[in-house]
C-alpha cells in the first residue's frame, strides 16, 4: 500500500466524500478532516487504509 498515492487520491476533487464513504464505509466525516488536515492519513488505522487503497485501485 502507498500511503502517498491513497493521500493524493483522497484529496482529488473528482471523488466526493459521500461516494468514497458509499463505496468503502469510511466515514464522510474521516474524508472532510483529512481534506481539511484535522487527521493525519498516516495516522489512519489498516482497515481504513486497505479499504481506501481497494477502493482507488478500482478506480480509472
Amino acid at each position: 500500500m502507498d500511503i502517498e498515492r491513497i493521500r493524493n487520491k483522497v484529496m482529488d476533487s473528482k471523488y466526493s466524500a459521500y461516494d468514497i464513504q458509499k463505496k468503502t464505509g469510511v466515514s464522510t466525516s474521516t474524508i472532510y478532516d483529512l481534506r481539511r488536515g484535522k487527521r493525519d492519513f498516516e495516522n489512519l488505522t489498516v482497515k481504513i487504509v486497505k479499504k481506501l487503497d481497494e477502493y482507488f485501485k478500482n478506480q480509472k
